[in-house]
Formats: C-alpha cells, structure tokens, sequence
C-alpha cells in the first residue's frame, strides 16, 4: 500500500513538471502506429497541455539525427522509436539515458533495460515474402538449398547490407540466420544468395515489397510479417509469407529509448510508461493489424499472416550489433552489396 502511494504522490509531481515542460519530442520509424499512440497519449492525457512534436523517417537518418543534435548540443528526440539494432547502437554511443519505469515490473528481463533507459514496444515477425499471384505453393521452396538451388536468378530482391542509407534490417536478419546454422553453411548460403541468385537490391524495405508485390522480382528479404505491413506492400498485387524449414522464425523489436539529449524529461517519462501500460497495448492488440504488442497477456485481434509453428528468435543481440563492422566485411568477401 506504502508503495502504491508513493507511486500515485510520484506521477503527480512528474505530471505537474510534464505541464510545466509543456512539449515532447519524439523521433519515429513507425508511420500509423505513431498516430495513434500520440493520440491515445493525447487522449489520456487531455487535462496536461503538452505539444506533441513528431519525425517520422527510417531507422538510420534518425540515428545520425540525434547523433548530430546530441554532440551539438541542440535541442533532440525525448524518446525515440525505432527497430532494435538502432537503440541498441544509441546505446553503444551513450546516446540514450538511464530510466526505470513501474511498467517494467509486467515485462520479461529481456524486453528492458534500466540502464540503457529502453523497452520494447511492440514485437515485429520478421522473414520472407513473394508474390502469391505468380508463384503458387507448389512452386516455392522449401529449404535454403531449394532456395539456392530453384530458378530465382535475379528474381530476388534484399537490401543493401554494406552501406546503409535507410535501415539494417537486412545486413542483422543475414547475421541472425547464423544462430540456426554451422559457419561453413552460413557463408555457403550468403556467397550463393550473391552468386547463384543475383539479387536485387534495395534501399527501402516497403520499396523492396512493393517490388514483390508488382511482380518485378518474386521472393523477397527481410520483411515485416505483421499484416498491416503485408498489406503496404500489396499495394501493386498479392504477397504472402514464404518460410524455409531450415532458418530460424526470426522477431525483432520495436524497441523506444530515453534521449539523454532531451530536453522534456517529465514528459517523456508519462508517454514512455503509458506505451508500456496496459491501456495502449491493449489497444495495439485490438486496432492496429499486427504490431504484436511486447506486454505478456495482451490480447491481439491480428497477428502475422501465418502462424510461426517453431516460436520466435529476437534478433539482433548486443554482441551481434557490436560486431557489425566485421559481419559487413564478410558480407562483401562473400560478393553482397
């Protein structure tokens, strides 16, 4: 009971400094799902006069963003939401600041971390997609050496994975399918992606959909399998999720961050905890075609377009980000762009 009371007398201080603040910042690679959790913030916090100020972009202009802005000393991000690796290269930096919420307490250990102030938000399915007009089940492979192996030749498209201009999904999906394979098999399977198939590359992950979706290439990599984004990139024709036996069912989360740049910390605390609350993961789960929300319990009305029968690998890891540098230079030996 002492506790609950401390917590009530705490968030009323913090809303009171959250008003007189009376701005939050915050940089996104999450298009609609940023909306409406701006609005329920809004929505539950309609008697705080608080200015919602919002980025959206792709993962790395806003890593180079509030880099630039932090070692300036200028005005940045509150919080700031984007896929895993992104947060945990802030991290890396000393980007992000330290921040216990109460919320953490609902949360498993490794969908938080108290010292790098970030939790997940949201768990994002991760894999293949292609074209469910052109090719039908029987047509589809089954394993990597299928895959290898069938007659995909410059008929795939990927990102870039040695430079990066938008996002990593790309380069720390290929490093993650590691964990289910010898190294020998790994680098057989990459120098065969760029020798055997010859892929298409692109910048943009929903570019890369939509050009699956369009017929220009037929199987695509990586992709978000939550179904609001397989309907983004049906925009030009049907796509469907295509998974190979041998590789792992692969999740990375979208993952917020405390900015130790940020200038609204009360506030940034309040939009922080409620993202975590029970209300909007609730909402998540029930309106938003997919985002799988990160709160244990929730209930979803949507998942991805097909069950993953094996449950999910997180990627990527701490280490995996740290040794990025390494993983690109294996990735141009083995001839990916």
């Amino acid at each position: 009971m002492a506790d609950n009371r401390q917590f009530i007398a705490r968030n009323m201080v913090r809303e009171r400094e959250a008003e007189r603040e009376g701005h939050l910042v915050i940089y996104a690679s999450l298009r609609g799902v940023l909306l409406n959790l701006v609005t329920a913030f809004r929505r539950r916090y309609r008697d705080l006069h608080i200015h919602v100020h919002f980025l959206s972009s792709h993962p790395i202009p806003i890593l180079q963003r509030v880099r630039a802005e932090v070692n300036a000393g200028l005005p940045t991000a509150d919080v700031v939401i984007v896929p895993h690796y992104a947060v945990l290269q802030l991290v890396r930096e000393e980007l992000t600041r330290p921040y216990e919420s109460d919320q953490f307490r609902y949360y498993p250990r490794t969908f938080f971390n108290v010292d790098g102030g970030w939790a997940a938000l949201a768990i994002e399915p991760i894999g293949m997609i292609y074209n469910s007009g052109k090719l039908s089940a029987d047509d589809l492979p089954a394993t990597s050496d299928e895959f290898l192996n069938g007659p995909w030749k410059g008929r795939v498209a990927t990102q870039y994975v040695t430079t990066f201009s938008e996002g990593m999904m790309g380069a720390f999906y290929l490093v993650a399918l590691k964990r289910r394979m010898k190294e020998s098999k790994w680098r057989e399977f990459l120098q065969g992606i760029a020798t055997r198939l010859d892929p298409v590359y692109y910048e943009c992950l929903l570019h890369m959909s939509h050009s699956i979706a369009r017929g220009e290439q037929l199987i695509g990599f990586p992709a978000t399998l939550r179904k609001a984004s397989m309907a983004d990139a049906a925009e030009g024709g049907p796509v469907d999720t295509l998974h190979l036996m041998d590789l792992p069912d692969l999740a990375c989360m979208r993952t917020m961050c405390l900015i130790r740049g940020g200038k609204h910390p009360n506030a940034a605390e309040l939009f922080f905890d409620f993202a975590l609350s029970k209300e909007w993961q609730d909402e998540m789960g029930e309106k938003l075609e997919g985002m799988v929300p990160s709160r244990p319990g929730t209930v979803t009305k949507y998942w991805v377009t097909k069950p993953l029968e094996m449950g999910l690998e997180y990627f990527p890891t701490t280490a995996e980000v740290e040794r990025l540098e390494e993983y690109v230079s294996v990735f141009k030996e083995l001839g990916l762009k």
